[in-house]
């Protein structure tokens, strides 16, 4: 899971249980910050994913799919310094099981697929926790929002189907 910053003059990887900060300008890595569960752990040993990194749209904020839940990472902060709360829990716990992510247009809510659950958790951006929970088909994988941030598309693998999702009603 890789993301550009809004201004694509940033590269955000994430990689074995670590996000590598890449300055594109002069294409080189300048920091990297452990996700919660750190180098050397569970999380690490599974490495990266497609799908499991997103940028809000100011690019202030990264928020990242761990083992434990979703952490969200203050870009501002991404100095070659490791971070002290990043190495303790998520910052919203939402168990195993979690896929794909997205963010709407204005920052403000993180969709994630929560396989365990059948079910797509909303999280607050601001807040840092998780607000509702959808319904949806069964082992939902990847997500992504409409064009004009109405719906709401996640692929169910288990019924090979995709639900849609009125991101208004959350139905």
């Amino acid at each position: 899971g890789a993301v550009l910053s809004p201004d694509g003059r940033t590269s955000y990887r994430l990689a074995h249980g670590r996000v590598d900060v890449v300055e594109l300008d002069h294409f080189r890595r300048t920091h990297t910050i452990p996700t919660p569960e750190g180098p050397g752990d569970f999380w690490s040993s599974y490495g990266s994913a497609r799908g499991r990194l997103a940028i809000t749209p100011d690019g202030d904020t990264l928020v990242a799919v761990t083992f434990s839940g979703l952490t969200f990472i203050d870009t501002s902060a991404a100095t070659p310094v490791v971070p002290p709360k990043l190495y303790g829990q998520a910052d919203v716990k939402i168990g195993s099981g979690l896929g794909d992510l997205v963010i709407d247009q204005a920052g403000a809510f993180v969709y994630t697929t929560a396989r365990d659950d059948n079910t797509v958790a909303v999280i607050d951006v601001a807040g840092q926790r998780q607000v509702a929970s959808i319904e949806v088909g069964s082992l939902p994988a990847g997500l992504d929002l409409s064009a004009d941030g109405q719906r709401l598309y996640v692929t169910n693998d288990g019924g090979a189907d995709i639900s849609v999702v009125d991101v208004a009603t959350r139905r």
